[in-house]
C-alpha cells in the first residue's frame, strides 16, 4: 500500500500583499500501514498576485504542478442545426388561406401512428392549440395508463372560426406494441392508409380489420386516403425501441411507400429528454443529444433527416407561447406542403 499525502498551507497575517514576502508552511499528513505522521516545510510564496492561480494540486502520489482542471465539452452547439422562422405569424396565415387544389378532396389527410405513450394524441392537441390561440384537449390522453388510450379511428378537425374548419384533418389510431397480441395490427395501418377503416371503427388486437365488417369502407374516394403518414416517438425512446416495434414501423412505411404517400417523423418530448431544451426551449436545435437521437432515428427507418421534426406539446402550460407553436407550425406547414405535392401528383 503506498502513502497517502494530503498537503495544505498555513500563513500569518491578513493581507495576500504580506505573503509575498512572508514565509509559508506546507504541511503534509503521511497515513502508512500502522502509522500516521505529520511533516512541515517552510518556505517562501511564488513571487505571482494572482490570488486564485493554485501552487499544488494533490493527488495520493503527493503534490504535482498546478494545472487548471479540464472544463466538460459543452451538450450544446454553438449554433442551431435547424433554423426556424423567427416569427409564427407566416406559418400561421399560411394555414389560414391552405386550400386543397386538388378539387377531389375537401381536406388534407394526415394519419400518426406510433407506440404507445409516444404523444400522438397530444400533438393533435397541441397543434389545434398553436392555431387556436388557446390550450386544447380534445384528442384525450393518458399519462398514466401502459397500454394505448386510442381505441378507435378518429378524425380530428380543427376549427378555424365560428363558420369554418382548417383544410386539414389528423387520423389518430391505437398504439403499435410489440406483443403480437397487443396495440393496433399493422395490417389496420396499412388499411387506413388505402381509406378503408371508417369513421369510429374500434380496433382489435387479436386480428385486423376485414372486409365483411361493418367499419370497412370498400370503396373509399380520394378524401378518405390518407395523404400523409407521420410517425410519432418519443425522443428519449429513439435507442430503446423495440426490434419488433421498428419492424412494423418498417413495414408501414413500405406500404405508404408503394402508394406514394410522403411520409415525416416527429420526436416528441424533447424537454423531458433534454435538460438543456427543458431550461430553454431556444436550445432545441443546439442540443448534440436530441440531433443525435434525429440522425440516429433516421439511420433506423431510413427516414431523411430533414422530414423528422423535434417538437414540444403543450403538456403543463396553460397559455400558448410563440417558443413552443414555432417548432410545432413549422412541422404542420412542412406536413401539408409534402401531402399538397402528393395531391397535385394524383
Amino acid at each position: 500500500m503506498g502513502c497517502m499525502v494530503v498537503q495544505w498551507l498555513a500563513h500569518g497575517g491578513s493581507w495576500f500583499e504580506s505573503l509575498l514576502i512572508r514565509p509559508l508552511s506546507v504541511w503534509s499528513l503521511h497515513v502508512l500501514p500502522g502509522e500516521v505522521f505529520l511533516s512541515r516545510y517552510s518556505g517562501f510564496l511564488p513571487q505571482s498576485r494572482d490570488i486564485n492561480t493554485p501552487l499544488l494540486y494533490f493527488t495520493d502520489m503527493g503534490p504535482q504542478p498546478s494545472k487548471p482542471p479540464t472544463p466538460p465539452p459543452s451538450p450544446c452547439l454553438r449554433q442551431p442545426w435547424r433554423t426556424l422562422p423567427t416569427s409564427t405569424q407566416d406559418n400561421l396565415n399560411f394555414m389560414k388561406s391552405y386550400q386543397p387544389r386538388n378539387k377531389g378532396v375537401k381536406h388534407l389527410r394526415i394519419l400518426l401512428h406510433g407506440p404507445v405513450g409516444a404523444g400522438k394524441s397530444s400533438f393533435i392537441n397541441s397543434v389545434e392549440s398553436a392555431l387556436r390561440g388557446i390550450v386544447t384537449n380534445r384528442a384525450l390522453t393518458d399519462a398514466t395508463s401502459g397500454s394505448s388510450f386510442t381505441l378507435k379511428y378518429q378524425t380530428y378537425k380543427i376549427q378555424k372560426d365560428d363558420q369554418s374548419f382548417y383544410s386539414i384533418v389528423f387520423n389518430d389510431i391505437m398504439g403499435l406494441e410489440a406483443n403480437l397480441n397487443n396495440g393496433v395490427q399493422v395490417e389496420d395501418v396499412k388499411l387506413a392508409l388505402r381509406g378503408h377503416v371508417r369513421e369510429g371503427y374500434k380496433f382489435r388486437t387479436n386480428g385486423p380489420l376485414t372486409e365483411n365488417d361493418p367499419g370497412y369502407n370498400s370503396n373509399p374516394s380520394l378524401d378518405d386516403k390518407v395523404h400523409v403518414l407521420v410517425c410519432v416517438v418519443p425522443v428519449n425512446s429513439v435507442s430503446l425501441l423495440d426490434d419488433k416495434v421498428v419492424q412494423k414501423f418498417r413495414e408501414v412505411r413500405l406500404a405508404a411507400s408503394d402508394l406514394g404517400i410522403p411520409q415525416l417523423a416527429i420526436l416528441t418530448k424533447v424537454d423531458q429528454a433534454c435538460p438543456e431544451v427543458e431550461s430553454n426551449i431556444h436550445n432545441l436545435h443546439k442540443s448534440k443529444y436530441l440531433k443525435g437521437q434525429v440522425e440516429k432515428f433516421s439511420a433506423m427507418l431510413g427516414i431523411p433527416i430533414n422530414c423528422i421534426f423535434l417538437v414540444k406539446n403543450y403538456e403543463s402550460e396553460i397559455k400558448t407561447t410563440d417558443d413552443i407553436n414555432g417548432p410545432l407550425l413549422t412541422t404542420l406547414r412542412q406536413m401539408v406542403s409534402q401531402g399538397e405535392d402528393y395531391l397535385n401528383y394524383m
